[in-house]
Formats: structure tokens, C-alpha cells, sequence
């Protein structure tokens, strides 16, 4: 359960990172440029999927230790069309592991067995 909650955390932080500050998929390309039509209606250094924050602000982990699972997700209905596109939206996967955040994720793993192997709380 301890490693579920870290690394439930973990990803939860790698998300919203991916949202605020990188702005690319999990696999590293940069979200899909808006319409021009769209464009012209943001703010000037608005950022993709990230307007007044409420898709961000919603990234949550939920542990499920009896099931030995964590999810990362939102329950707003609009997150899929950012996810998977739909209606001429193109798809802005914002869910899921890159390479980079797998290794985060072994590394989390390595320490925290580590450490109780080594006897730490």
C-alpha cells in the first residue's frame, strides 16, 4: 500500500507537470495546435488544456490497496475529448507514463524497498 500511495503521488505530480509546465503527451510530442478560429478566442499566453486550471485542478490519484491498484484520472466529461479527440478536437493525451516517468517511478520503487529492507519506517 505504501508503494501504491508514493507512486500514485508521483504520477498524479508527473500529470500535472505534463499539463502546466511541459505540455506534451506522455510520448513526448507537443499538444496539437488549436484552430486558428480557436486561437484567436485565448488569451495571450494561455496554455493548451490549461485555460482557468478546472482540468488540472481535478487530477487526482485513487488508491485502491484491496486491489492492489492505483488510478490516475478526473471526473470531468470533457477530459476524454482532451484525451482520446473527438468532433474535429484533436486528441491532447494528457494521461499516461513517458519514459521519464517511469524511471521516476523505479526509482521511487528502489528506495522505498530499499529502505525496508534496511529496516527505516
Amino acid at each position: 500500500a505504501e508503494v501504491l500511495d508514493a507512486g500514485g503521488q508521483l504520477v498524479e505530480g508527473q500529470t500535472h507537470r505534463r499539463i502546466r509546465e511541459e505540455q506534451t503527451t506522455p510520448e513526448g510530442a507537443p499538444f496539437a495546435e488549436w484552430s486558428p478560429e480557436y486561437a484567436a478566442t485565448r488569451k495571450s499566453g494561455q496554455k493548451k488544456l490549461f485555460a482557468e486550471g478546472d482540468l488540472d485542478d481535478s487530477i487526482q490519484n485513487f488508491l485502491d490497496p484491496a486491489g492492489g491498484q492505483v488510478e490516475i484520472g478526473t471526473n470531468l466529461v470533457y477530459a476524454a475529448t482532451h484525451q482520446f479527440g473527438r468532433g474535429g478536437i484533436p486528441a491532447r493525451p494528457f494521461l499516461g507514463l513517458s519514459g521519464e516517468n517511469l524511471r521516476e517511478i523505479e526509482e521511487l520503487v528502489t528506495e522505498i524497498l530499499g529502505e525496508k529492507l534496511e529496516g527505516r519506517p
